[in-house]
């Protein structure tokens, strides 16, 4: 009888997360739909604009489901010249799953592949970071502590959000790994774009969209930022909190957090949202240590 993907030994890690956030049956469904998306042509074609640059066959960009891996090409940042592979479960040794790996998509030359794992997970030293999931039920973090208000454009929240990433553009290991969102006239439109007040006067922005983050349903994290004058008054991880409070008590509220952003991975963490998941990157060389694509 051939295991379910959800049975795999890299799955199983996950369980104690998914008992307390999500619950085990959406993990088990989640894993059948990234299953599913290895015979989903329409899936595929999401891959269409990197098959044309890199002049590939379509076909190659498709998910595979191999006997004992399930994965698939992805691009860091969407540039084709940065290609990894996303190991979505394996029931494989560390070294077979490099062999499996480069085998399967030597295609794309892939410097590494991706994993998920608990945030408590102990990473090797030759893995890198990408990124942390921070997740807590809304009712544990809700609190006051930040004066939240809807803006009355998206206009001011654009030079707040634009003064924070032109100071962060400072640290070069922060530039190209993380983007302010796009997204702010619909954020506004929708209602969930929130000013962050310090003595009446809008300083930073916060806003959430309700989607899933692996099997995880709930609030997400959009976008926060902080005008670089305002900055170390806590005013983030009290927005955090303020923000959460107008959600049910058991809703998640989450997000990813990029590991060139520590600022943000704090201002989670003290907001009361730990790393409940990461995604690390693991070379396929592995005498080629902290390699990211």
């Amino acid at each position: 009888m051939t295991l379910p993907v959800s049975a795999w030994g890299s799955t199983r890690p996950l369980a104690p997360v998914a008992a307390h956030l999500g619950g085990e049956a959406a993990l088990v469904e989640w894993m059948a739909e990234e299953a599913a998306r290895a015979g989903d042509p329409a899936f595929t074609e999401l891959f269409s604009g990197a098959a044309r640059a890199l002049k590939l066959p379509l076909g190659l960009f498709a998910q595979r489901h191999l006997p004992s891996l399930l994965g698939g090409i992805r691009f860091f940042g969407g540039d084709v010249t940065r290609p990894f592979v996303e190991v979505i479960a394996h029931d494989l040794p560390l070294e077979t799953l490099r062999a499996t790996v480069w085998r399967e998509w030597a295609d794309f030359a892939p410097r590494a592949f991706r994993l998920l794992v608990p945030g408590d997970h102990s990473m090797p030293c030759e893995t890198c970071l990408d990124q942390t999931v921070h997740i807590a039920r809304a009712g544990t973090i809700a609190q006051a502590g930040a004066t939240l208000a809807l803006f009355d454009g998206p206009e001011t929240a654009q030079v707040i959000l634009d003064a924070a990433f032109a100071a962060s553009r400072v640290d070069p290991g922060f530039a190209g790994a993380v983007s302010p969102t796009d997204d702010l006239p619909a954020l506004f439109d929708a209602e969930r774009l929130h000013a962050i007040l310090y003595q009446g006067v809008p300083v930073g922005l916060i806003a959430t969209r309700p989607g899933r983050i692996a099997w995880i349903d709930g609030e997400i994290v959009q976008e926060l930022a902080v005008h670089p004058d305002h900055r170390g008054r806590g005013l983030a991880a009290a927005g955090h909190r303020a923000l959460a409070a107008t959600f049910s008590p058991e809703r998640p509220y989450m997000g990813t957090i990029a590991a060139q952003n520590p600022a943000s991975r704090k201002s989670a963490e003290r907001s009361g949202r730990p790393a409940a998941l990461k995604w690390v990157f693991v070379p396929i060389d592995p005498t080629r240590r902290g390699v990211i694509p």
